[in-house]
């Protein structure tokens, strides 16, 4: 079908499933699935529909998306208004909200949950994981304090600055996810130690992760590089 045509290169390298993520736009953005990315069309293609909870901590989360509500009809009496500013706008925010949330999930009974705290379940159980989005050194003590607090099962991902913080994460038992920041056989401009907004790139992490008995997985961090993941 068209869809297994356009995910060709992947396969072709190798990569048969793939984990679908959510946005890093929101503080919870939704729960990832993982699917095959080849076969017949339809429903047996979806090999777990619900895999984990993505939240984002850090800088992409604290400028969500406003909601604006269109006057319908417009007029003197009924304006247009701005759009409506949602929260967090700052990491003690972000902290605060998901505190509260998952507090609340935890003390209400089951039968008087809301849907979202009922969509909590499987993570206030630790059947599902959750994974935190976090770049920077403080963003990681946050989802490595979070993780702990909030007492589920926990994944760091991108973890650009997870170098600094190895022993912690080594002590806690998390899992890392990271960015592949490199394509096989194309040079680094510069030098291997990168300073961006999101932290210190270092192509070492993996391996100093690992050295500490750290589990890690490496993601593609462009379409381009996909079907070039097995070989990295």
């Amino acid at each position: 079908d068209a869809e297994t045509t356009s995910n060709i290169g992947t396969i072709a390298g190798g990569v048969t499933t793939a984990y679908l993520a959510t946005s890093v736009r929101r503080l919870i953005s939704g729960q990832g699935a993982v699917v095959k990315l080849g076969g017949e069309p339809g429903p047996g293609r979806v090999l777990k529909n619900l895999a984990a909870l993505q939240v984002n901590l850090g800088e992409w989360s604290k400028n969500p998306p406003g909601i604006f509500t269109p006057p319908v009809p417009p007029g003197p009496d009924n304006p247009v208004l701005p759009e409506e500013k949602q929260k967090p706008s700052s990491r003690l925010s972000q902290l605060g909200m998901l505190k509260t949330l998952f507090a609340e999930g935890r003390r209400t009974a089951s039968e008087a949950r809301s849907l979202r705290q009922s969509a909590l379940v499987p993570y206030l159980s630790g059947t599902l994981p959750v994974r935190f989005n976090c770049q920077t050194k403080g963003d990681l003590e946050n989802a490595l304090r979070l993780a702990k607090e909030l007492e589920v099962r926990a994944v760091l991902e991108s973890a650009t600055d997870a170098h600094q913080l190895v022993d912690r994460i080594a002590a806690a038992g998390l899992p890392v996810v990271l960015s592949a920041d490199f394509r096989p056989g194309l040079a680094r401009p510069g030098d291997n130690l990168t300073d961006t907004a999101l932290g210190t790139r270092d192509p070492r992490t993996p391996a100093v992760l690992a050295a500490k008995g750290v589990k890690v997985s490496l993601y593609a961090p462009t379409t381009e590089s996909t079907r070039e993941l097995l070989a990295i």
